[in-house]
């Protein structure tokens, strides 16, 4: 068995286009090897520190909330679950405002929700399964985003 390093596959993928940033742990242990520091935060604080490479959340939220007759399956993970759109969205509102906002000015150079619609039996996703509903209200989603700057 052949077993590739981060710095193999940090160089193979630079040689196929160096014109990508290459994130070769996404999330696990940073060893120096990626163009970006890739963290996934579902529990413990979010503490940015800047410095030489961005500072990347690749992985966050995860806020559960499932919709009868648009789901794959009848099983359900969230990180956090939620009752209603509601509270979905309150919550949602609130981790962007009072967090994420926050950590741009300290050096967070990017962020990926998890996820953006449900993936089997994962509920936590901003539209279902099906894609047929989104389940975060639309203006709110575009009051954040308006708010995203640098």
């Amino acid at each position: 068995m052949r077993f590739i390093t981060a710095r193999a596959l940090q160089c193979g993928c630079k040689e196929l286009d160096n014109t990508r940033l290459v994130d070769s742990a996404s999330g696990w242990h940073d060893q120096g090897m990626s163009d970006v520091i890739s963290k996934h935060i579902y529990f413990t604080p979010i503490r940015v520190k800047a410095g030489e490479r961005p500072w990347v959340l690749s992985e966050f939220g995860g806020y559960g909330y499932k919709i009868s007759n648009h789901t794959f399956s009848e099983k359900m993970f969230g990180y956090r679950i939620y009752k209603s759109k509601e509270s979905l969205t309150k919550s949602y509102k609130k981790l962007y405002e009072k967090v994420i906002i926050p950590q741009i000015k300290k050096g967070l150079s990017a962020t990926v929700y998890t996820e953006v619609s449900d993936v089997e039996d994962e509920l936590n996703g901003l539209m279902t399964y099906d894609r047929e509903i989104l389940k975060i209200d639309k203006e709110v989603l575009q009051d954040i985003n308006s708010k995203v700057k640098y």
